[in-house]
């Protein structure tokens, strides 16, 4: 008879992994508006619900490609408006999704815009 080795390694597939210990920053629920602007300069709106000084998250039933960049153009509901650079660095869709939509992640930010991203949070 051979014996079997057990792993050292416990698989549980049910569990979702948490991410709530690597957030550099904490994300804002809000309603605002964001436009992505494309290279010709048309800009497809969405629905912003969420949003902190690294990335935000849309909802849309149309969705990007993982590793795309585009301009996000971020409106609150005072009238501010900011324009920064995003990578799509998630995407959830399909049957069953409550909410589709995508995650950007901010690239390329200076320390002026990092202040404006601040100072939109703040205005949620």
């Amino acid at each position: 008879m051979q014996s079997r080795k057990k792993s050292a390694i416990r698989r549980h597939p049910h569990i979702r992994p948490m991410f709530a210990g690597l957030r550099h920053y904490d994300r804002k629920d809000g309603r605002f508006g964001v436009s992505i602007r494309d290279t010709h300069g048309l800009e497809v709106p969405f629905d912003g619900v969420n949003v902190s000084e690294s990335g935000l998250f849309v909802t849309s039933m149309f969705l990007y490609e993982i590793g795309e960049v585009h301009d996000l153009v971020l409106r609150s509901g005072q009238g501010q408006e900011l324009i920064i650079k995003g990578k799509v660095v998630r995407v959830e869709g399909g049957r069953g999704c409550p909410q589709p939509g995508m995650a950007y992640e901010f690239v390329q930010t200076d320390r002026d815009t990092f202040h404006g991203l601040s100072d939109f949070v703040a205005t949620l």
